[in-house]
């Protein structure tokens, strides 16, 4: 669209649900347009002096971004109203959002195909828990770090 995904996150109220959402266990993943977080991880920037370890962690992390890009795009195929999701209810979108895997998942295990070719298509603001930005961004490279480990 015309607008970044990441500013679209930044203005939704799911922004402030998903540190309580996702807690220390879990986490979402986001490109370099987005600000690390402990639950929410982006790819080391690439200035041409990242270690073996920063290397080889973009590589699984734009992997598994790409994995999850096609999913999306499955979803997105199957269920054409995903394109159009109404996102001003969390609640509302969440649940239906929920019901379209449900009900893709069920079609998986039948073998039931209802596409024949589906194609794969700031700085210091106080935050999430009262923490600045630096304190977030902080939380979340050291969770990054102990993951590429």
């Amino acid at each position: 669209g015309k607008v970044h995904d990441s500013r679209v996150f930044k203005m939704s109220e799911i922004l402030a649900l998903l540190p309580n959402l996702c807690g220390t266990k879990y986490h979402i993943l986001g490109d370099g347009a987005y600000f690390i977080r402990p639950w929410l991880l982006t790819p080391y920037k690439d200035y041409g002096k990242l270690t073996p370890d920063q290397v080889n962690y973009n590589k699984k992390f734009c992997a598994t971004r790409v994995l999850i890009e096609n999913t999306f795009g499955i979803l997105k195929s199957r269920f054409r109203q995903l394109t159009r999701l109404d996102m001003k209810s969390v609640v509302t979108a969440t649940k239906f959002i929920i019901s379209c895997c449900i009900l893709h998942n069920f079609c998986i295990n039948v073998d039931y195909v209802i596409i024949d070719d589906i194609e794969y298509e700031e700085r210091f603001q106080e935050g999430a828990r009262g923490e600045t930005e630096w304190q977030q961004r902080k939380k979340g490279e050291d969770k990054r770090n102990n993951i590429k480990m």
